[in-house]
Formats: C-alpha cells, sequence, structure tokens
C-alpha cells in the first residue's frame, strides 16, 4: 500500500445512539470482534465510551461512516420488527435509508447479523427494513421460527442471539453479598399487572423478614442528574454488566437484559415477556417460567417465599443448557469475519 493510500475501515451501523444497554452491547461485540481479528473498524453513534474500549474509531455522520470503507455490518437486534415507527424506529430508518442510499452510490456490499423481528411478514415492515432485507448479501438471523423474513434474504445462516456471547468478552467472579437481591427491569413496570407483581414481591419480602432485597435496572443512559438510590443505572457497559452479575434473579419483558443475566447464570423470568423473549425461553425449553397471569404471579412469589429459592432457579436453569447455546451464538462472529475478510483484504496482525 502506497504511503498516501489510506487503509480502508469496516463500517459499523446498527441502533446505538439511543443510550439503550442492548444496542450497545451488540455493537461492542460486533466491533470488539472486529478490531480482535486486525481490522480498522469506524461506528456510527456508539458512547465513545464503548467504542473507545473496543477500540473503535466513531462518528455521528453517516457520508464520514462510509468514506473509505470497504464493506458494511449492520446488526444487531430487531431490524426487522414490524409495528409502530414512531420515535426512535422512525429515526433510526431515516438513517438506514440514508446508509443504504449511500452504499448503493458507492458500490458499498452490506451485511447484517444476529437480525430478528417479532414473527413478521416482509411486507409489514417499514421501507428501510425492506431495502434492508433485499440488499444486504448476507444475513445472520437470530430466530428460526422467523422464516418468513429469513426466506426472503439473499443468504442467510440462523445461530442464538450475538449477547449470548457476553460473558466471555467481560468476565466477572461471582459477587460476594449477605443476602439475595432480585432485580425488576424497570421498563417492565408499565401496567396493572406488573404494578401487581410487584406489589406481591414486596409483600413476600415483608413477610419473609425481609429476606431478600428488590433493586430496579434501568437499562437507558440517564438524562439528567438525579439518581435514585434504589436503581442500578446504565452509565457505561462493563459497569451497567458488573450491576447486573449482583443479582440473583432479573424480572424482565425484555430481550437483552435476560440474556446477559443468563450469560453470568442468573436465573430471569420473563414478566408478560415480548414475541421475541418468549420465543427464546422455549427455545431453552424454560417456557413454564414465564409470567403470563395471575396465577403465574402467585406462583413466583410462593417460590420466593422458601429460602433455597436462589438454588432452586439456578437448579432450573442447568437444564436450559445456556452454556450450549452461548457456544452456538459465536456463529454469527464467524460469518461476519468470513464475509469481511473478502472485501477488506487480510487483516493487520495484533
Amino acid at each position: 500500500m502506497c504511503a498516501s493510500e489510506k487503509r480502508k475501515h469496516v463500517a459499523l451501523f446498527g441502533c446505538y445512539k439511543y443510550g439503550k444497554f442492548g444496542d450497545d452491547l451488540m455493537g461492542y461485540i460486533f466491533g470488539k470482534a472486529l478490531t480482535r481479528a486486525g481490522y480498522a473498524v469506524r461506528v456510527y453513534g456508539l458512547p465513545e465510551s464503548a467504542a473507545a474500549k473496543a477500540g473503535l474509531s466513531r462518528t455521528d455522520n453517516l457520508s464520514k461512516l462510509v468514506d473509505n470503507a470497504s464493506c458494511v455490518v449492520i446488526g444487531g437486534g430487531g431490524f426487522f420488527l414490524a409495528g409502530d415507527n414512531r420515535g426512535a424506529r422512525a429515526d433510526l430508518d431515516k438513517d438506514l435509508d440514508m446508509l443504504l442510499d449511500l452504499c448503493e452510490k458507492a458500490s458499498l456490499p452490506v451485511y447484517s447479523f444476529s437480525v430478528g423481528g417479532n414473527n413478521s411478514q416482509p411486507e409489514q415492515l417499514p421501507a428501510a427494513r425492506r431495502r434492508l432485507l433485499q440488499m444486504a448479501r448476507f444475513i445472520s438471523f437470530r430466530n428460526p421460527e422467523e422464516r418468513a423474513i429469513i426466506e426472503s434474504a439473499a443468504a442467510s445462516a440462523v445461530a442464538s442471539d450475538i449477547v449470548w456471547t457476553v460473558s466471555s468478552l467481560f468476565p466477572l467472579p461471582p459477587p460476594v453479598k449477605k443476602k439475595p437481591l432480585v432485580g425488576v427491569d424497570r421498563s417492565t413496570i408499565t401496567g396493572l399487572r406488573q404494578r401487581l407483581m410487584l406489589l406481591m414481591l414486596r409483600l413476600v419480602r415483608l413477610s419473609t423478614g425481609r429476606s431478600f432485597d428488590i433493586v430496579y435496572l434501568d437499562q437507558h443512559v440517564p438524562r439528567s442528574d438525579r439518581r435514585d438510590k434504589n436503581t442500578l443505572y446504565y452509565e457505561d457497559l462493563e459497569g451497567f454488566i458488573e450491576k447486573i452479575n449482583t443479582v440473583d434473579l432479573i424480572l424482565t419483558h425484555r430481550l437483552h437484559l435476560g440474556m446477559t443475566g443468563m450469560s453470568y447464570g442468573i436465573p430471569v423470568v420473563p414478566l408478560y415477556p415480548t414475541i421475541k423473549a418468549a420465543l427464546v425461553f422455549s427455545r431453552l425449553h424454560l417456557d413454564r417460567l414465564c409470567i403470563r397471569s395471575l396465577r403465574d404471579c402467585i406462583r413466583l412469589a410462593c417460590s420466593l417465599r422458601k429460602p433455597d429459592w436462589p438454588q432452586r432457579l439456578k437448579s432450573i436453569f442447568r437444564e436450559g443448557k445456556t452454556g450450549d447455546i452461548a457456544r452456538q451464538a459465536e456463529a454469527h462472529l464467524a460469518w461476519m469475519l468470513e464475509r469481511v475478510a473478502s472485501h477488506a483484504g487480510p487483516a493487520s496482525p495484533r
């Protein structure tokens, strides 16, 4: 390469500019895998602390993202979700459409990894997502049940969600503490049913002599300096993962908070779960743990009255073979590195 020739980079794009833990974590995982393999990476919108820790350059400008790029990697997350298209989703579609315009103009190959939806049909997707489905040369999906979307891709494969690999990137020792801790996803407490479950937890705690504590987990970057002492906030990736690792049970309706916990061996109970979260628990043969009714709420509350509930729940989760699932998830990284190598050339030794 001539001294004046600028080294090409891999452009990394996802839902990384909205301050959400799960999306930022996926950006970090993909970026870290690429830099470990010796590639230069420029990422769009990822928080500076996460980008720096992964060794990525970052930009908030889509033109700069693709300028001198060898290819574009998009992922992971719910890029093929059908439904309401307002707020952050509308903003993401605008960025995605602009990115795909730039890729077409520069003849840049586009790939997408560890993505999925909610069992949607291609015609239900926003225009930008349908366009991605058509333009991507290869897409790796996280849910085999989404056959309609998978069959619409030019080339595809399926493996477990990439977030299952988080414990290998951030190895942590078991926390030292005296009392069990129940972590409740703050974004889950949205309606009367969820508040009823929380009330039951508090009553059980009082009736057992405060035998366990309850804490909220907030997956969004705080927008003010105000803090609730009973809430563990997402402020940086590694710090929040360390906070997650201190709890003995997670109640959430979302996918990636629970998946992060399970990767460290923490039991998770899906509280009125989303479709994609329910699919994961069905695949793990742990769907009996999902809370979908008042009877399920009472069942969980009763189980927490027993002093050995942390051990009982961990025993149930060992049946789910989450370790096998995590190893399968590494396939997304292998597919990504294989495709990138065909455009970026040999990686620089690290």
